[in-house]
């Protein structure tokens, strides 16, 4: 498969011809054990189109056909073609379900293209099974078997290295409640929410499956933690507010495309509301920042907004954002002064996971081209460097690699310790 069209050419690449047009996004090309067939993965038909699917063609050139929904895949003897199948690639469960994929069977009816059946699942986890394979007689079954698994490190300022924190918990996310007395993590990859003492004691989950939770952090008062919560195989975010002792649960009402993705929670107006962008803004909109207050259960628009996203706020009530422009590119910062209510535009811009320190006067980030943590003081512009990450592999709960801080303001990064191996599997036939 090229540039979404398929080839025929002989072993030595001679006379080559197009065959078929099959789209972008079209890989995994497999001929079927009789020869006369070739099947390949590629987006899906009308009305699944988030989703990857096993497509088949024939060597004549004949239109494709959707199959059912995976990606890969590899004929296992004669007649039974294994594959992966993992969630609809759909921006609400990116996060929910990038941990899930296992192997399935299907079987031709009497070598014909037609299917007999279902397809049969055919592991359970615990690991996440890709790219199935066989050798050359089709007798056995590879694929890669995926664990996921992290430390939480803490940089330590004095000795400056990266010691265990929360003795090396699998967690990230982690938020300071304003008193410095309590820590909100989040288990990875569980993401279960909890809270505890920042010397780990009185632990306690807040959060139980199917519910998964993101970005926790602390009301002004320590009464409440907000967080943004999916559930696997569901299209959408919600924003919610939960007591720190397990009392109710509260949830934004999302009415609306622009509150179906909300991310970055941070607490603003003293506490009385919580502020939110839009993951992504698929048009233009007069505000991109939202405001939902959850005693009053009311979303409205952060007026002077435009073209802001991801707000993160600093205990002083500070508000950080990214701000963008009308072509979305060169995105700089913008800052919110809660006591001139006004903003700051083009001020001096961080890299991931942009952290405010508890005074309230710099800005801890990770610098993702250098892999450095670096700290920035917005008024001045000034940038000093903490600590050199190194070669050391970081993990966190979406695609870019999570930092925190610390109740003293010490850097806070989550060690990857996930693996990928190739196993082989026994294969029964379904």
């Amino acid at each position: 498969v090229s540039a979404g069209r398929i080839y025929l050419a002989h072993r030595d690449g001679s006379e080559s011809r197009p065959l078929l047009e099959v789209g972008d996004g079209s890989m995994d090309l497999r001929w079927a054990p009789d020869g006369r067939r070739l099947r390949y993965s590629s987006w899906g038909p009308e009305g699944r189109e988030h989703e990857r699917w096993i497509w088949e063609t024939s060597t004549a050139g004949e239109p494709p056909r959707a199959i059912c929904a995976g990606s890969g895949g590899v004929w296992v003897g004669d007649s039974h073609y294994v594959f992966s199948r993992g969630p609809a690639l759909k921006l609400g469960n990116l996060l929910t379900d990038r941990f899930v994929s296992d192997l399935y069977a299907i079987r031709d009816d009497e070598g014909t293209a037609w299917l007999r059946g279902e397809p049969v699942r055919l592991t359970f986890g615990p690991l996440r099974y890709t790219q199935p394979g066989t050798p050359p007689d089709r007798k056995r079954l590879f694929a890669w078997g995926e664990s996921f698994r992290g430390e939480l490190l803490r940089y330590d300022l004095e000795e400056r290295d990266f010691r265990p924190y929360l003795s090396g918990l699998s967690a990230s996310e982690v938020d300071v409640s304003p008193d410095g007395a309590w820590l909100a993590w989040v288990s990875y990859p569980e993401q279960a929410l909890w809270r505890g003492r920042p010397d780990g004691s009185e632990r306690l989950q807040l959060t139980t499956p199917p519910l998964l939770a993101f970005w926790p952090q602390w009301s002004p008062d320590g009464r409440e933690i907000a967080f943004i919560g999916a559930r696997p195989g569901e299209f959408g975010l919600t924003l919610q507010v939960i007591s720190p002792d397990v009392g109710g649960m509260r949830t934004m009402p999302s009415d609306s495309a622009e509150h179906a993705l909300p991310w970055n929670p941070c607490w603003v107006e003293g506490g009385r509301a919580v502020a939110f962008s839009p993951m992504v803004v698929r048009k233009p909109l007069p505000d991109w920042l939202f405001l939902w207050e959850p005693q009053a259960n009311e979303v409205r628009a952060w007026s002077g907004t435009e073209w802001m996203l991801w707000p993160v706020c600093s205990l002083q009530g500070q508000v950080l954002t990214q701000r963008f422009r009308p072509d979305y590119s060169s995105p700089r910062s913008s800052v919110y002064s809660p006591e001139t209510k006004s903003w700051t535009h083009d001020a001096p811009s961080g890299g991931a996971y942009p952290t405010w320190t508890s005074d309230g006067r710099s800005i801890v980030f990770l610098d993702l081209v250098s892999m450095q943590i670096r700290r920035l003081w917005p008024q001045t512009g000034r940038v000093e460097t903490i600590a050199d990450v190194g070669d050391m592999q970081l993990g966190g709960p979406t695609i870019a690699p999570w930092l925190g801080l610390a109740p003293d303001d010490s850097p806070l990064v989550m060690r990857s310790h996930d693996t990928r191996e190739i196993y082989e599997l026994e294969f029964e036939a379904p």
